[in-house]
């Protein structure tokens, strides 16, 4: 069913994919790892907790097949009927095979003369009828959360089938138990974090805290760090403060402007973007006196001492990520070495 190493591919936001590779790198130290649009490839020698905490990424599956001849074609989709997967296999694996049903999501970079819902009604009517398991469809709208959940994407003309191997898509976040417009993508918070350099002992700040996740992240990936969150709104505060209680983390929580902006070594923060919520109170905090700041907002917005700057894809809007300091990486920060290395991909800056 599988090579001696697992292989496996890694889902995330186009444009943190060197981030993540910096955290796979940093936690699984796996001896390559080859970064494409949107995803990550590599392998390890065995399935561990680490594989499904890692904080940048989407989702993680264990690739299970590739079928060539997956084109643009309508005939080529006849092709994935054609994949042999070992289900009862993947389910004892996983500790999974109860009510053997499973669903598929599909996925494809480029034009195609057919959507996603017909690669993934192909891949899941074949497989259903060699398997015996039920296949949820998600055509037409319908919810589908199979026992087994699987992935099939194509490139080019090679297709990708892979297994999930959590029960859930990682970046649904267990603790946010609270939510509000323009609330971040998790992972995108834990990048954020990342590239403002946590550091146990050092106080990091978000003027704009919104739901908390910002802070509630970068509490996640470092326990010992202090961080504080504060919004003008009191009901996005009270959200905060549920979401950290949900996590089992410690936020120092208020509510006030973010031109008072406390003393804080680190800053990483999501201003209000006026498409997404409506603006309130100060729409920059102020950075003097911040060694190392992190903002996120829309790439026609600027600031001052910006060493690094990279673009994400946020909902289907380009955003920026703007870190404002002396130094691009923080190199004796959280997964600094790796991320000082990664920062030297030509994939940071060459991105559509």
């Amino acid at each position: 069913m599988h090579a001696p190493n697992h292989p496996i591919l890694v889902r995330t936001l186009r444009g943190l994919e060197w981030i993540a590779g910096a955290e796979v790198q940093a936690t699984l130290r796996p001896p390559r790892i080859e970064h494409g649009h949107r995803e990550l490839r590599f392998s390890v020698p065995e399935l561990t907790d680490e594989l499904t905490s890692l904080g940048t990424v989407d989702d993680v599956f264990l690739v299970a097949a590739t079928l060539d001849a997956v084109d643009r074609r309508r005939e080529s989709l006849q092709r994935l009927g054609t994949a042999k997967l070992d289900l009862d296999a993947y389910a004892a694996l996983l500790g999974r095979a109860e009510r053997k049903t499973f669903d598929v999501v599909g996925s494809f970079v480029g034009k195609r003369n057919y959507s996603r819902f017909e690669i993934e009604d192909a891949l899941g009517s074949a497989l259903a009828a060699a398997s015996g398991w039920t296949y949820l469809s998600r055509s037409g709208g319908r919810p589908a959360r199979g026992e087994l959940s699987l992935r099939v994407h194509a490139v080019d003309s090679e297709a990708t089938i892979a297994v999930r191997i959590a029960p859930a898509p990682l970046h649904r976040r267990g603790y946010r138990v609270a939510s509000r417009p323009g609330a971040l993508h998790p992972p995108l918070a834990r990048a954020l974090g990342l590239l403002a350099g946590l550091r146990v002992g050092l106080t990091l700040a978000d003027p704009f805290c919104g739901t908390g996740t910002i802070p509630v992240e970068a509490k996640l990936a470092c326990p010992d760090l202090h961080a504080t969150g504060s919004d003008l709104d009191p009901e996005a505060v009270e959200a905060a403060r549920r979401n950290a209680e949900a996590a089992g983390v410690d936020l120092e929580l208020a509510v006030r402007d973010a031109s008072d902006l406390p003393a804080a070594d680190r800053v990483a923060t999501n201003p209000p973007w006026e498409s997404a919520v409506r603006m309130a109170g100060s729409g920059t905090p102020p950075l003097d006196g911040v060694e190392r700041a992190v903002v996120l907002a829309p790439p026609e917005r600027t600031l001052d001492r910006v060493a690094l700057e990279t673009r994400v894809r946020v909902s289907g809007a380009i955003a920026a990520i703007s870190v404002v300091a002396d130094e691009p990486i923080d190199a004796d920060g959280l997964y600094g070495r790796e991320l000082s290395e990664a920062q030297a991909l030509p994939a940071l800056w060459s991105w559509a």
